[in-house]
């Protein structure tokens, strides 16, 4: 029993040791596009805050 959760525990973090070297030589496209997301996101995030502040994003936890 014990080394059965022992593989369990083991197992998910090979395989992410097995597939970082293929995400790792993938990553140059992030890093392609990263500073143009960035100010994309950041965006976002400003409108966000502002409509929260406003109080123009609805409010979820509202009972009609």
């Amino acid at each position: 029993m014990l080394s059965v959760c022992s593989l369990g525990l083991g197992v998910p973090f090979l395989m992410a040791a097995a597939f970082t070297g293929g995400f790792l030589s993938r990553l140059w496209v992030t890093r392609r596009f990263g500073h143009h997301l960035q100010f994309f996101a950041g965006g976002i995030m400003i409108v966000m805050g502002i409509a929260m502040i406003t109080a123009l994003k609805p409010r979820c936890d509202a009972k009609h």
